[in-house]
């Protein structure tokens, strides 16, 4: 079957939302329902023009369509945030910071969400290709990440001195479903530390309610670890894991997946350490992306004892560990790190 295309946004906002942390901002907000994908054939756009500088209204849907695909219900969440937000923007020649088009495409029960950011404060234009699978039986989606050249979309324009990008990293497939939220790392600049973040979330909520912002470090008197009750999940798929009888409480956490190897986890940098950030912890939920692999843990209480805040999580990798013990070799578990140094 042909690829059939239309240009579905249900909602295409700017927002300047604040979160609690200093300069961080939400800068876009785009919602693609895949319960109201429609074909079309894109011989004619200028019905449904996605200005890259104009918020979308919720009625600019493709004007001729077919059936729907069954794609479910499910609503895709796109808000992206950054981490250094000019404080005097008002008296600059930014307009608007950040704006954004996505084109969606289907065939059969497969969605393709190509979507395309212009990033004013930083010049850059950024777009990545989404793949989104409905899973047979199931109200799962199995979504891939790839890239996609911006130059290809026709909506996008630029002055000279703008840079073209792409995330450098993604995660690996990913099984997904209501409630479930993804961090793609859009753009960063190691030289000021700026970056830009999509929190892609599959919800099949009608409301739209904002996530507080973007994790932070937490303070140098604090950072320990409580997990109880935990579940692990291995790129969406669950695993069976085996907790110690006591709750585990302390300054740096291990996880040992067979196949993975052991994962060292931090609220600290631990500068020149082999760590890395990788992901964050906010109230009952830790999610960390190390090679592409992105592992949550639910447990049954709060796992940052420093309160309720949302904090970064640092990770080493060494994929050759394996416990001592070979009778537990096939078991995920945890433990408290005596010292991740």
């Amino acid at each position: 079957m042909k690829l059939r295309c239309a240009l579905v946004i249900v909602c295409a906002c700017v927002a300047w939302a604040q979160s609690i942390t200093p300069k961080t901002r939400c800068v876009h907000i785009q919602v693609v329902d895949l319960g109201k994908i429609e074909g079309s054939s894109l011989a004619d756009r200028s019905g449904i023009a996605n200005d890259a500088r104009r918020p979308l209204s919720d009625d600019q849907h493709a004007s001729t369509s077919t059936s729907s695909p069954p794609l479910g219900l499910t609503r895709v969440i796109f808000e992206t945030w950054v981490n250094q937000f000019p404080p005097n923007i008002q008296n600059t020649n930014i307009r608007i910071p950040f704006t954004g088009s996505v084109v969606v495409g289907w065939e059969g029960r497969t969605a393709k969400i190509q979507r395309s950011m212009l990033d004013y404060i930083k010049h850059v234009v950024i777009g990545y290709t989404m793949t989104i699978e409905l899973m047979a039986e199931t109200d799962n989606y199995r979504a891939t990440f790839s890239d996609f050249n911006v130059l290809n979309d026709p909506d996008i324009k630029t002055s000279e001195g703008w840079e073209f990008a792409s995330p450098k990293r993604y995660p690996n497939a990913q099984i997904l479903g209501d409630g479930d939220t993804i961090a793609l790392d859009l753009y960063s600049d190691s030289s000021t530390g700026y970056r830009s973040v999509d929190y892609i979330r599959f919800s099949k909520d009608k409301r739209i309610v904002l996530r507080e912002g973007m994790p932070r470090d937490v303070r140098a008197d604090s950072g320990e670890f409580e997990v109880a009750g935990a579940r692990l999940r291995v790129d969406g798929l669950a695993v069976m894991l085996v907790m110690p009888q006591n709750p585990l409480h302390g300054r740096d956490l291990w996880l040992y997946v067979p196949g993975y190897g052991r994962y060292s986890l931090s609220f600290k940098p631990h500068s020149g350490a082999g760590f890395e950030l990788a992901g964050n912890a906010v109230g009952n939920a830790l999610v960390f992306t190390v090679h592409g692999n992105v592992f949550r843990i639910d447990c049954s209480g709060r796992i940052p004892a420093a309160g309720s805040g949302n904090y970064n999580v640092y990770a080493r990798w060494d994929p050759k560990w394996t416990p001592k013990d070979s009778n537990v070799r096939d078991q995920a578990t945890f433990g408290i790190d005596p010292g991740a140094e």
